[in-house]
């Protein structure tokens, strides 16, 4: 691999070993995964956030706002 970097852990645990599982699965099979086809991941945190805003917004107008007006002749 080009440009791979090896790091050693001295201390092991329970996850050590499920680590070197899901880093060898993704360095085996990095080239099937694709990862230049996903989608932006900025594009859908802006759309989710856009329909956050708009959720908000609605909710907010839909508010009834009374005002005491009081009439001076």
């Amino acid at each position: 691999m080009i440009g791979s970097r090896v790091f050693v852990v001295k201390e092991r645990d329970e996850w050590s070993n499920f680590a070197e599982f899901v880093g060898a699965m993704a360095a085996k099979y990095a080239d099937k995964m694709d990862f230049e086809s996903l989608p932006d991941p900025d594009l859908y945190l802006l759309k989710r956030d856009m329909r956050d805003w708009y959720k908000t917004y609605i909710r907010e107008s839909q508010k009834k706002i009374y005002f005491d007006v009081e009439y001076v002749w």
